[in-house]
């Protein structure tokens, strides 16, 4: 008796040989995606919320104290108002998505923060209790770093 069970395999399988099927576009481009013409060389820029459901919050204080500025509109000249009624005066004078506004800062602002970071995490995992029990000098951690 023959077997003509189809399984999901082989209906997928088919279906990407079936030469009448249609593709469609799904180029989709986020809204938060820095264009190339307002990227300037020797910045790294980022995108940061400046509320939480309509209620300041502290990480875009944050933010200023590493060194990010928020961008202002008219470095993109092309850009749709986030704010179509004009109640947000922030997004009138910078660039804004919704509750987020895009920052930029220096790169090497970025490496000396990237750097004091990794320095303060290795820190953390070689002087831990967790991967130290005996409080003797570790001579290697759990990262497989020699001490």
């Amino acid at each position: 008796m023959k077997n003509d069970r189809r399984t999901r395999d082989t209906e997928n399988r088919m279906f990407d040989k079936d030469e009448n099927r249609t593709f469609y576009n799904h180029d989709y481009i986020s809204p938060l995606t820095v264009p190339d013409y307002v990227k300037k060389p020797g910045f790294e820029y980022y995108y940061e919320r400046r509320s939480l459901k309509g209620q300041m919050d502290t990480a875009l204080t944050m933010a200023y104290r590493k060194g990010w500025r928020p961008v202002k509109i008219s470095d993109d000249p092309n850009r749709i108002p986030s704010d179509l009624f004009d109640l947000d005066e922030v997004a009138k004078t910078y660039i804004c998505e919704g509750d987020c506004i895009l920052l930029e800062r220096e790169i090497k602002l970025g490496e000396i923060e990237r750097k004091k970071h990794n320095e303060y995490s290795l820190r953390m995992a070689t002087e831990s209790k967790a991967y130290n029990f005996n409080d003797s000098k570790p001579t290697e951690n759990a990262l497989n770093i020699k001490i």
